[in-house]
């Protein structure tokens, strides 16, 4: 890490929060308009500038053709069209990063010195390359990744001082305004963590308990008068909007107080005020709540955890702060949640926290859905990912590491290899169970950002071990594989001559001294190149996004093998 100061930014749904470190000790939540909470809303106004924050949300009442509430959830589009303009998705992420820069650099003195962002732990490598294009955008040079639950067990760990010992798991309950994530993560000796399962809800949010509220005035007012009440709802003047603005805002008002009193007076715009008591609040949220907590169960069972036997369960984001999340998750598992005071801060305090740690970025785990298994299937290379809305991921005793590294410059040796490691490379070698296979690899792994360990028998049981990583700007993944034996080798290599056309041709080089290499095109659209080693059973596959080719790819393997 490159020392003070450093930023962690929480890229959230609804809001971003960002924590700046400028001086020795803990890191300090960066306050926009007085709040730590920055609306990650996105405007272009009419003189084309893209406003943020609330200055969007104000923008909107005049202008919400140009408004755009939610950019996270567009992050799998290549554009939004906002007050008639196209604007590329990385350009509407960046000035929101480009806003917590920038504070951080008031309140610091000077530009940051280094970044880490924080992403649901589900995100694959395209969903990370928008966003570290939107951070090169930002004027971010290199940001640092880590997946949001890891962040928030570091600083459930390191901060507020968990003791979680090694080997154990715990559980990472994040409700925040928009969406709903969970997570099982597990301790991997003094100095990691590894993502055991993660899933969630792209619409469930403190978002959807607030339209609980505006549920409650609707079933009282509609009836009494229904042209009054569609003002609210559909409003079709500047005035109305501000109106029904103002009906959000007091609903979301009355949901927090009610995590805290009894009763909650509602501001009704044309009608006056009503009263909305807690019992019936949690009456219409207990749906929503065992919704969470029932995905919550079956992601422990993914992972294989029994609940009992979770070190650990943490509430992250601002909406876990209604009382009936903690019952109910208590009642359900056993298992008397962490509770603190902010829980909106968790993962940007421990995303700094990493950082000033000296912790090298867990390489975020992959979406995987194996395919159905036939006599004797040839083995192939993964597809790239194609998200759906939601895919629940689970890696049964392996997956992703944090640990704890001297630095960047800090080089590690091992008798068997000569071949240099920085504490990156030292970080993915030790996903590899297998000496055989990480020597195989080893030469890649100074410049890859994630390696997962993946199912050995998603293949048709060719394999024996198999790891995934991917290319440090997210445009390629390579993927590393230990086959029974050398006919299977054989197989693979006629597989892809015949099964895929491809190109073969031999070669020499240092690692591995020679074999085949085999380039062609997997679903005729990603370019791939294939290589395995004459006296291994150890094969390889270099994988491009859509529309490269394999003439793009040659010199990163050339870089690498020969």
């Amino acid at each position: 890490m490159n020392g003070l100061p450093r930023l962690g930014i929480d890229f959230g749904t609804s809001h971003t929060v960002a924590v700046c470190q400028w001086r020795d000790g803990g890191g300090q939540p960066l306050l926009f308009d007085a709040s730590p909470l920055l609306p990650s809303a996105v405007l272009v106004d009419s003189q084309r500038r893209l406003l943020v924050g609330r200055d969007a949300q104000r923008g909107a009442r005049a202008d919400p053709a140009g408004f755009e509430p939610y950019p996270k959830r567009r992050v799998d589009e290549g554009t939004i069209l906002l007050g008639g303009a196209e604007i590329g998705v990385p350009d509407v992420i960046a000035a929101v990063l480009h806003r917590c820069a920038g504070e951080a650099a008031r309140v610091a003195g000077r530009p940051v010195a280094e970044v880490v962002l924080t992403h649901p732990a589900a995100w694959g490598p395209r969903r990370r390359a928008v966003l570290t294009g939107a951070a090169a955008r930002a004027g971010i040079d290199a940001p640092v990744l880590i997946p949001e639950p890891v962040a928030a067990a570091v600083y459930f760990t390191t901060v507020h001082g968990v003791r979680v010992p090694p080997g154990a798991a715990v559980v990472v309950y994040d409700l925040g305004a928009g969406t709903f994530d969970v997570a099982v993560v597990r301790r991997e000796g003094e100095t990691g963590w590894s993502v055991l399962a993660c899933d969630g809800f792209d619409d469930l949010g403190g978002a959807e308990f607030d339209e609980l509220i505006v549920d409650r005035l609707r079933d009282r007012f509609r009836d009494q008068d229904p042209e009054t009440w569609r003002r609210l709802t559909d409003p079709t003047t500047a005035t109305d909007l501000r109106e029904r603005t103002t009906l959000w805002d007091e609903a979301r008002a009355a949901k927090e107080q009610l995590s805290r009193n009894s009763a909650a007076g509602v501001h009704v715009p044309f009608y006056g005020v009503e009263v909305v008591t807690r019992e019936e609040f949690e009456l219409a949220a207990r749906p929503l709540i065992e919704r969470t907590v029932n995905l919550t169960v079956s992601t422990l069972e993914r992972a294989g955890v029994s609940p009992g036997a979770a070190a650990g369960l943490f509430l992250v984001g601002g909406s876990t702060r209604m009382p009936q999340v903690a019952t109910q998750l208590h009642r359900r598992l056993g298992i008397a949640p962490t509770v603190i005071e902010q829980p909106e801060l968790v993962v940007a305090q421990g995303a700094v926290t990493a950082a000033a740690a000296a912790f090298v970025p867990p390489p975020p785990i992959q979406p995987h859905a194996a395919p159905p298994q036939v006599s004797n299937p040839p083995e192939r290379p993964a597809p790239p990912r194609k998200r759906r809305r939601r895919l629940a991921v689970a890696i049964a005793a392996a997956g992703t590491a944090l640990v704890l590294a001297g630095g960047a410059a800090v080089y590690f040796l091992t008798d068997r290899e000569s071949f240099p490691l920085n504490a990156i490379g030292q970080t993915n070698h030790g996903v590899f169970e297998s000496a055989e296979l990480a020597a195989f690899a080893r030469p890649w792994l100074n410049e890859v950002t994630n390696c997962n360990r993946m199912g050995p028998g998603i293949y048709g049981g060719t394999v024996t071990e198999y790891v995934q990583c991917t290319g440090s700007d997210g445009s390629w993944n390579v993927q590393f594989r230990a086959l029974t034996d050398i006919s299977q080798r054989d197989a693979s290599r006629q597989h892809r001559k015949v099964g895929y056309q491809g190109r073969p041709q031999s070669y020499t080089g240092e690692r591995p001294e020679s074999g085949q290499r085999i380039d062609y095109m997997y679903e005729q659209q990603y370019p791939v190149i294939y290589w395995d080693d004459d006296t291994s059973a150890m094969v390889g596959d270099l994988q491009g996004d859509l529309g490269a080719t394999t003439e793009e790819l040659a010199p990163i393997w050339a870089a690498r093998v020969t």
